[in-house]
């Protein structure tokens, strides 16, 4: 299926056909030699809020309802796919290898785009360390910062995943989520189904076991995913430019000077709770709200908390 094709069904699944595929609303834009899909949700004069998913994950991660119901807060929330993931364009990493930093360009570029000097930036997961090295590195971009779900160092995760000695004091995550990509590196799923059933399988881990698993809303998700793009190199491509951006990493924490909330779940199965009271100690200034039950991803249960704390940060 061609991109335009995509486009069009995304467009027209999303009942927003009516929209000029170069509208603020939705669409492509061309920014550092790549294109970047964009979504935008709410009135251009709202203050801006953007969003930046996690590792290997497309735009549709942050829900299509929570950017709604944080746009009827008054914000303008945009959403989009990372390089190498749903729309975006798909990168030859040996060929063109990157960063996070890089994938924090793509950011500014986007809000280029949308004429934005300023906005709030709400990073998730792997997210989280891009909207870090955003705020440290382009301070006059950033309102305020937002950490969802991520960590102050991300190296044990990452020696984790790749079977390595762990030398940190924080903890590595849950065995189940290591088995998950050690089982998906050994067998990458091919089909569609196979694809699906990945896709399910980790965001259930994900969940935690306290909180019911939405399941209607990840069914919508993974079809709309692979409706989008069904390759999935992005994961691995994501760990790569993590792995590649830890020294660079190390060093921006210190530089974190904007207002900065972090939100943590207590049941966060990748980066555990140690990850997040490690954060607030590395950034003293920041806010930390823990969040009782709530794993690693968006669970419509903790929208309303997620999206008043995150309010309440952005106020003057």
């Amino acid at each position: 299926m061609n991109r335009k094709l995509h486009i069009f069904l995304i467009k027209l699944f999303y009942g927003s056909v009516f929209y000029p595929l170069h509208s603020f609303q939705q669409g492509m834009i061309r920014a550092n030699g790549i294109e970047l899909w964009v979504e935008a949700f709410g009135k251009k004069e709202n203050p801006a809020l953007l969003l930046i998913m996690g590792c290997g994950a497309p735009g549709l991660l942050w829900h299509q309802a929570f950017c709604k119901q944080v746009a009827d807060r008054g914000f303008f929330v945009i959403r989009y796919d990372h390089r190498s993931t749903g729309l975006s364009s798909m990168i030859d990493y040996e060929k063109s290898p990157y960063n996070l930093m890089d994938m924090a360009n793509d950011v500014l570029a986007i809000l280029d785009h949308y004429g934005i000097q300023k906005a709030h930036i709400v990073g998730g997961s792997m997210g989280g360390l891009i909207a870090m090295l955003l705020c440290a590195h382009f301070p006059n971009r950033v309102s305020t910062l937002t950490l969802i779900m991520t960590t102050s160092d991300g190296q044990v995760t990452l020696d984790a995943i790749a079977g390595k000695p762990i030398h940190s004091s924080l903890s590595p995550p849950h065995p189940a989520i290591l088995n998950w990509v050690k089982n998906y590196q050994a067998h990458p799923p091919k089909t569609l189904a196979e694809k699906k059933k990945t896709f399910l399988d980790v965001a259930r881990l994900q969940n935690g076991s306290v909180v019911p698993f939405d399941e209607k809303v990840y069914h919508r998700l993974a079809f709309e995913s692979f409706l989008k793009n069904s390759n999935l190199d992005g994961l691995e491509q994501h760990l790569k430019a993590w792995e590649a951006s830890s020294d660079l990493h190390k060093q921006t924490i210190s530089l974190l000077h904007a207002p900065t909330l972090i939100i943590h779940g207590d049941q966060d199965p990748i980066f555990p709770l140690d990850h997040a009271k490690a954060l607030k100690k590395a950034i003293p200034h920041a806010q930390l709200k823990i969040i009782p039950d709530m794993g690693h991803g968006l669970n419509t249960h903790f929208y309303n908390i997620i999206i008043e704390k995150i309010e309440d940060m952005t106020k003057p």
